[in-house]
């Protein structure tokens, strides 16, 4: 982007793996298994 330079706290990160898995994990133990999806983007990678 050129001229101003507007960001906002947290934007564009990604939740670490550790994160992610405590989450999916937090989904399963609450009863979310059959629905979870999951998916990837190699996009920040």
């Amino acid at each position: 982007m050129i001229g101003l330079d507007i960001t906002f706290p947290k934007e564009g990160a990604s939740p670490s793996v550790t994160e992610t898995a405590a989450a999916v994990a937090g989904l399963i133990t609450a009863g979310y298994g059959a629905q979870i999806l999951l998916s990837h983007d190699l996009f920040l990678k």
